[in-house]
């Protein structure tokens, strides 16, 4: 009987090790999304930040400067086409 509540009181022990242990994961696991997410958010609002700028160089420039604007435009073509590969 002693041998039984034994072995009962180290089986409980491991299960509230292992829940313990998935909990430790559960807030990495958490953590780790966090971290891309933000990084991702990040990347994506340089790349915004970026193309927002091309129309208005472009714009600045299209009459006084017709193949300045032409050359913004081609920028922000490229840009656009780089994000999307990104």
């Amino acid at each position: 009987m002693i041998v039984l509540r034994e072995r009962e009181a180290g089986a409980v022990e491991r299960l509230d090790e292992l829940r313990a242990s998935r909990r430790r994961l559960a807030v990495a696991d958490d953590a780790e999304r966090r971290t891309v997410e933000r990084i991702l958010h990040d990347e994506v609002q340089q790349h915004l930040v970026e193309l927002a700028a091309g129309p208005q160089l472009a714009a600045g420039s299209v009459d006084a400067e017709p193949a300045a604007a032409k050359h913004h435009l081609a920028e922000l073509g490229r840009a656009v086409q780089q994000a999307l590969e990104d």
